[in-house]
């Protein structure tokens, strides 16, 4: 090899050594200005309460359930119920109806329930009326109601309704589930499940012949 060569090989090489130097350094400025950016995008949305209120915990936008982790530039980290990370474009949940279960303090339950036709409709309504009071977890203020809330083919349809705090709504809706059923029980209220009235008619043979 030549002076000549040797010479555009180490022009080749330094050339090749800024490319890459030059790449390396493109590459920490857009990590450095990525980070940068997801630092003031979180900042901006913590300075505006809609939005921050939106992407609180305890979230369904669009089917997308779960508890919200970490808000980042692009995606927001959460959390599903059964314990799944799952990682969801932000524009993803902006951009849908999002349905916030930890923002107010207090929630709605609901709790169905069918009696037979043949049970005392005010002797039930008093007698879940009264245990549902007597639950400490069950706030006074709605006033906790229990309605006949429809005839069923098979069962008056009841439905517990009260107001709890939202730490206590998923405890107190798989206890009243329970204790609905020992109620009842022990007032010999039946819980009826649903049936069907079958007639069967008698034909003769002749009946038959004349049918075909």
């Amino acid at each position: 090899m030549n002076q000549d060569q040797i010479q555009v090989l180490l022009d080749q090489l330094a050339s090749y050594a800024l490319d890459a130097v030059g790449a390396l350094v493109i590459l920490l400025v857009g990590w450095w200005i990525a980070g940068r950016t997801q630092y003031l995008v979180r900042r901006a949305l913590d300075r505006v309460p809609r939005i921050d209120d939106t992407l609180k915990e305890y979230i369904d936008a669009g089917g997308v359930s779960g508890t919200v982790d970490a808000i980042n530039l692009f995606t927001t980290d959460m959390t599903t119920y059964d314990g799944i990370y799952r990682s969801v474009p932000n524009a993803e949940l902006w951009n849908r109806n999002i349905l916030n279960y930890s923002r107010n303090p207090t929630r709605r339950l609901d709790i169905p329930v069918g009696i037979a036709y043949e049970d005392d409709v005010e002797q039930a309504l008093d007698l879940l009326l009264s245990h549902l009071s007597q639950d400490t977890r069950v706030l006074p203020d709605p006033e906790p109601q229990v309605l006949v809330t429809g005839l069923g083919d098979s069962s008056v349809d009841l439905t517990l309704r009260c107001w709890t705090s939202r730490t206590d709504f998923w405890p107190l809706r798989f206890e009243l589930n329970k204790k609905v059923k020992l109620w009842l029980d022990a007032a010999g209220i039946s819980i009826p499940f649903p049936q069907r009235d079958v007639h069967l008619y008698r034909t003769s043979a002749s009946d038959l012949k004349d049918s075909d």
